[in-house]
C-alpha cells in the first residue's frame, strides 16, 4: 500500500483539484449520462474549488490526499461547509479521487479527515448529494455509515437524473 498524507489544501492546490475532479467525474459518470452530455470544464470546477478554498470562515474543510513519494502527487481533494454559520450541520460538497487511486485508501483517508474535523467544530450530522445511478459511490457511502434520506431527491438539470441525499450522524 502507497503511504498517503492528508493536509490541508491550499491555492496552489485549486487547479489540481479541479483536473483529478474532472478525470474522476468523466470515469464515474460516463455510464451515468449520455455520451453527448457536457462534461464539466477544469475552469469551471477550479471556479468550484476556489470558492470553498477562500472560505473566510473556519467552519469550511478542504484537504488533498498526497503520496508519500518525494514529488508529492495530489491523487484525491475533498471539500465541506456548512451552508451557513449553524455548525450542526456540515455539507460533504465534493470528494474526488484519481481513478488510478480508486480503493487505495484516498478517499477514506480524506473521509476520515472531514469527519475528525466536523466533530471538532461540534457538528452533530453530515449531509451530501450523490447521483442515484452512482451505485458505487452509493455503496461506499453507506459502508462509511452514511444513509439514505428517503424523499429527499435533486433533479441534476434536465438530464432525468436525479441526485439522493445521504446522512451521517456524528
Amino acid at each position: 500500500m502507497d503511504k498517503l498524507f492528508i493536509r490541508k489544501a491550499e491555492l496552489v492546490d485549486v487547479n489540481t483539484a479541479a483536473t483529478l475532479h474532472r478525470q474522476s467525474a468523466i470515469a464515474a459518470y460516463g455510464k451515468i449520462f449520455p455520451p453527448a452530455a457536457a462534461k464539466p470544464t477544469p475552469e469551471s470546477l477550479a471556479k468550484r474549488w476556489q470558492r470553498l478554498l477562500t472560505r473566510h470562515d473556519s467552519l469550511c474543510a478542504v484537504a488533498v490526499a498526497e503520496t508519500g513519494e518525494s514529488a508529492g502527487q495530489i491523487v484525491g481533494a475533498l471539500a465541506a461547509a456548512p451552508t451557513d454559520d449553524d455548525t450542526a450541520l456540515i455539507w460533504l460538497h465534493m470528494l474526488y479521487v484519481r481513478p488510478a487511486w480508486w480503493g487505495r485508501g484516498a478517499g477514506s483517508g480524506l473521509h476520515r479527515c472531514v469527519l475528525e474535523r466536523a466533530r471538532s467544530v461540534g457538528a452533530k450530522e453530515m449531509r451530501l448529494w450523490v447521483l442515484e445511478p452512482n451505485v458505487s459511490a452509493r455503496r461506499m457511502c453507506e459502508r462509511w455509515g452514511w444513509t439514505l434520506v428517503p424523499g429527499e431527491r435533486l433533479a441534476n438539470g434536465d438530464t432525468g437524473i436525479d441526485d439522493v441525499q445521504y446522512r451521517l450522524v456524528l
